[in-house]
């Protein structure tokens, strides 16, 4: 897609530099029209304490849901909405506060031991699954799949979709065959009698009737196979033909063939008299339905064909003389200038990776999770050796990872393992696991890339390969959270550290003219409560904040703001239990509106599923009587309106909790429940255990991986991970692929 636009761009450049200008022109009629931005996070992270707000008074707990009257306490006018004077400020950080310090110091956290787990052995062939990111969201699927020897067969990564299930991290046997398998493409099995099965079909391995008996197979994507049947006839089988519905074609244009080869961006065949016959594949937009005819220079045959997941390098072919090709992206054949002797060539998106005589894997091309480049194009006189991966006999790519099978029978992997396809590492936990012990922890905060935690005051940052740091030292440490374009820090003083996008840089405190009590990320800003009980929008960066909005309480609330939420609109719970949100925004003004509860509110917990506009936002509630209420919001957008009109639904779920974490209920018996996100959950804590702190996160894209995790820490110092394991980057040395 976005080598597509690439190529418009630099084709049209005029074209292009003039829509660029009326896009811009429109942005800047719409900020003219004071039009408020929907706030569509594509993530949101959900942090609640376990400590309850403190409830001052039971004045505050409502038997009754009232009319609102004329108490005095309503707004008689609303004000402006920015005020000339800030009411906070940004200065820099004092020199003797350091920012990420460079000092070895113990953090007490130490991680669990891993168990020794069993190598998946006896492997005669792998395969990995065509599945690839046509859309660009940054997803790196992958699937793996290894046959034994004796003809069972074993899978793993993201091998289902749909159905709320969750990727394999560890190889599964594949049950459900009727016989031992003798050949893999990727989801495909063809078994001895010559039958194929779809192995992930939705109900469980199922025998694709319609096809003759075959004698091998080649995948073109994830869902779609040709079969070779034993008669020199061809097939095509695609899950998803017209209308959606499975489809069987035989294949015509193609004849005499003596091996096929294909993937997403080619389809290859050799004929029995060694030459080339290329033919259209599902994402192929240079050939029509007829097939084509290519030759090698001066005549040579053709004795090998290799096809890839790459769209750059689509296919290789090894000449009778024993010269490698390239069949490029515009279907030209290529002379490969390669020094040393190579037995198989595969890609994938970026990278060309090569297996040599000896064993060894060599590769080149650009900057991937296969090959780091220093954002140097590598080209094929200068490949390099992978390390660690020696005495290997054959490879599989994906999009993003490698397979390699080692002469002995292991499989060895490397590169994303985002939805499990290196087969290695924990990536999903249905019930709580330990993951480490941190016995000073009191607080922790999830964000994407890492964990911070509180300790005395101090705050850290854990890697989640398990690696501690000190952030910042001495400043007695409340609260962390995403902020201003990186992420900022609360003290128990009442000041906000705010730090750069660039760790090693001097962070930037923001001061107010009354002790900040609590703070939290918006579209654009961040939201702030001050101890004389204001609240405030800032709207700014890190380096600047250019104006503030005062929040406009309807029914001006009995107590004092304690704890404030961001995603996606403003929420503001009270040292009362009163809860509001923020209902519409009027003549410029943030207008609060009470959420009525019949008890008061001890902790209300944002969940941010999938927000679209008018289309849920899941909260929950509990209140001092431990029961717990779903909060639902929705958006709409008048055409005489500036800004989103919000309203909100409560319901009883008839459950009772002593603590939230993001949707996720706790009860005093250890109880876990959440209904409503991917996966739901119904686990328990281990005995005995009780929690200190916890932190949630949720991911949601438009398309592509959704996660969400719950960290929990309990009182004995053990750290517990419940959901999936957050991703942290490609594993860049070879490991080996091992059974749960």
């Amino acid at each position: 897609m976005f080598r597509e636009a690439f190529k418009f761009i630099t084709r049209y450049k005029y074209a292009a530099a003039f829509i660029v200008l009326i896009g811009l022109l429109a942005i800047a009629g719409l900020g003219l029209l004071r039009i408020v931005a929907d706030p569509h996070g594509h993530f949101a992270v959900s942090r609640t304490s376990l400590q309850p707000v403190p409830i001052q008074t039971a004045s505050a707990i409502l038997s009754t849901v009232p009319a609102p009257q004329d108490t005095g306490k309503q707004l008689e006018s609303l004000p402006l909405p920015t005020s000339k004077s800030l009411p906070f400020q940004y200065t820099a950080c004092p020199p003797e506060m350091k920012w990420f310090p460079d000092i070895e110091m113990p953090s007490g956290y130490t991680p669990v031991e891993q168990p020794v787990r069993q190598r998946l052995g006896e492997i005669k062939q792998i395969s990995v699954g065509y599945v690839f990111d046509g859309a660009g969201y940054g997803s790196e699927y992958g699937s793996s799949y290894a046959l034994k020897e004796d003809g069972t067969v074993y899978r793993w990564g993201v091998t289902e979709w749909g159905n709320k299930s969750r990727p394999n991290g560890f190889p599964q046997k594949v049950s459900g065959l009727t016989e031992p398998a003798v050949q893999l493409e990727g989801r495909f099995a063809l078994l001895k009698s010559g039958e194929i099965y779809d192995m992930n079909a939705e109900k469980g391995p199922r025998k694709i009737d319609g096809l003759p008996i075959a004698s091998s197979l080649a995948q073109a994507v994830d869902s779609s196979v040709y079969v070779i049947g034993r008669d020199g006839s061809l097939w095509l089988y695609s899950l998803f033909g017209s209308d959606s519905i499975p489809t069987i074609t035989k294949i015509d244009g193609l004849n005499n063939i003596s091996s096929i080869k294909a993937s997403p961006f080619i389809t290859l065949a050799l004929d029995k008299e060694g030459r080339l016959r290329l033919a259209k594949s599902p994402f192929d937009n240079l050939l029509t339905n007829e097939t084509l005819t290519l030759a090698l220079p001066e005549g040579v045959k053709a004795r090998q064909i290799e096809t890839t997941m790459s769209n750059d390098f689509p296919a290789f072919v090894l000449s009778e003389r024993g010269d490698w090709f390239l069949i490029n992206g515009e279907r030209q054949i290529e002379p490969m200038n390669v020094q040393q002797a190579f037995l198989q060539m595969t890609a994938s998106q970026n990278t060309v990776i090569a297996l040599r005589v000896d064993g060894t894997v060599w590769a080149w091309g650009e900057s991937s999770n296969l090959l780091q480049t220093e954002g140097q194009r590598i080209e094929p006189n200068h490949a390099r050796q992978i390390d660690g991966l020696t005495d290997i006999k054959a490879i599989a790519a994906g999009t993003d990872h490698l397979l390699a099978l080692t002469n002995d029978g292991y499989v060895l992997t490397m590169g994303s393992n985002m939805y499990g396809q290196l087969g290695r590492l924990p990536i999903y936990a249905a019930d709580p696991q330990p993951f480490g012990t941190w016995p000073d922890v009191d607080a922790m905060f999830l964000f994407e890339d890492r964990l911070l935690a509180v300790t005395h005051g101090d705050l850290w940052a854990l890697s989640y390969e398990g690696a501690a740091k000190p952030v910042v030292l001495d400043q007695n440490i409340t609260k962390a959270f995403g902020a201003l374009g990186h992420f900022a820090a609360l003290t128990a003083d009442g000041r906000l550290l705010v730090a750069d996008s660039e760790d090693s840089k001097p962070c930037r405190v923001l001061k107010a003219d009354a002790p900040i009590v609590d703070a939290s990320s918006v579209t654009g800003g961040v939201l702030i409560a001050m101890s004389d009980g204001r609240v405030f929008l800032g709207e700014g960066n890190m380096h600047e904040l250019h104006q503030a909005k005062e929040l406009n309480f309807e029914l001006m609330p009995e107590g004092k703001a304690a704890r404030v939420f961001g995603s996606p609109i403003p929420f503001v719970l009270t040292d009362k239990g009163e809860l509001y949100y923020n209902q519409r925004t009027e003549n410029g003004a943030i207008i609060m509106e009470k959420v009525e509860i019949p008890a008061a509110v001890k902790q209300w917990s944002p969940i941010h599923y999938v927000f679209f506009d008018g289309i849920g936002y899941i909260g929950k509630v509990l209140d001092e009587d431990n029961q717990v209420y779903d909060l639902e919001l929705k958006l709409s957008h008048q055409a005489d309106e500036i800004g989103p009109t919000a309203s909100i639904k409560l319901s009883p779920t008839g459950r009772h909790a002593s603590s939230l974490t993001g949707g996720a209920e706790v009860d005093k018996e250890g109880h876990i429940y959440e209904q409503g996100s991917s996966v739901p959950i119904d686990t328990h804590l281990p005995p005995s255990i009780r929690l200190r702190d916890a932190s949630s996160l949720y991911h949601y894209f438009i398309e592509g991986r959704t996660y969400f995790y719950h960290f929990l820490a309990a009182e004995d110092g053990t750290l517990y991970w419940l959901g999936d394991w957050p991703h942290s980057g490609p594993q860049k040395e070879p490991g080996f692929a091992s059974l749960p």
